[in-house]
């Protein structure tokens, strides 16, 4: 038996991950509102808030969704794969489908439209967005957690 129980070490990392993610927001946040006054842009720092909080969001949820492939799967590969892939193609989506006709009411579908639809730099934040990306990200590290509590761990 371990010393350590495996819901320990799940919650360990994910508390790791999600604080190392808090801090680059805090950091990001501090070094642009000091940019915004050092320059003279005129954007509100609420907004900037905003934007630095959804942008944490978005990339809590990700994580999310890796530690529930790493959860399911726990092979590094599928969760690099499916982790970058899907943030890759959630971007894509986001930045690509307002273009077509066709394809402009599916924008909704990415995460990353989500975060930032609504340009949050220009205009406040509908709470929804928040809750969105957050109960996302919940819903994630809960089938993350279980499914890693329920499979054989390997060594690496």
């Amino acid at each position: 038996a371990q010393p350590v129980t495996r819901q320990a070490v799940f919650v360990g990392r994910v508390v790791a991950v999600l604080g190392w993610l808090a801090v680059l927001a805090l950091v990001t946040l501090a070094s642009q509102l000091v940019s915004d006054a050092a320059f003279g842009l005129e954007i509100a720092d609420a907004r900037v808030a905003e934007t630095v909080a959804l942008c944490a969001l978005l990339g809590a949820l990700y994580a999310g969704l890796a530690f529930a492939v790493a959860g399911i799967t726990g092979r590094p590969g599928p969760v690099l794969a499916l982790g970058l892939g899907l943030a890759l193609v959630g971007y894509l989506v986001a930045a690509l489908f307002p273009l077509s006709d066709v394809l402009e009411g599916w924008a909704w579908l990415s995460p990353w439209d989500w975060a930032l639809g609504t340009d949050p730099l220009v205009s406040a934040t509908e709470p929804v967005r928040f809750v969105a990306l957050a109960t996302g990200t919940a819903a994630l590290l809960a089938v993350g957690g279980i499914a890693f509590a329920r499979r054989d761990v390997r060594s690496a």
